[in-house]
């Protein structure tokens, strides 16, 4: 049986954010493309963080400043990633794991491609997807 790879249901040309981004700025930006996770990158596009949605609500609620904090400030440093040749199976079992809903793909040489999320897991699978 030959299994889908990440590949398929992942989003490419995912949204990146600078460690020097301010949370202020970073949740317009999410607002405005309607996405829920941002990638925190290096130089050579490699994964170094990652900040959605529900971290956001959670800094302010803490009482960050959004203005004055930076995306590197406050970005989950521990990134757990997937290559785009791996299996949805193996994507799944990185998520129940970590406890994450959102994994940024990356390619052989470590690069961001993509990200897949548990949503869009769960919908290739309903539409038939292995």
């Amino acid at each position: 049986m030959n299994e889908s790879t990440v590949a398929s249901p992942m989003t490419e040309g995912i949204v990146t954010a600078p460690r020097s981004e301010t949370l202020d700025d970073l949740a317009a930006r999410l607002t405005d493309l309607a996405i829920k996770s941002v990638v925190v990158t290096d130089d050579d596009d490699r994964p170094v963080g990652i900040l959605t949605s529900t971290d956001y609500l959670a800094l302010v609620d803490d009482g960050a400043d959004p203005a004055a904090t930076t995306v590197g400030d406050r970005m989950i440093r521990e990134v757990v990633t997937v290559r785009y040749d791996e299996t949805i199976r193996r994507a799944a079992r990185l998520m129940d794991r970590h406890g994450i809903g959102h994994l940024p793909v990356v390619d052989a040489d470590g690069r961001a491609v993509g990200i897949v999320s548990s949503t869009d897991l769960t919908a290739h699978l309903a539409r038939g997807g292995d």
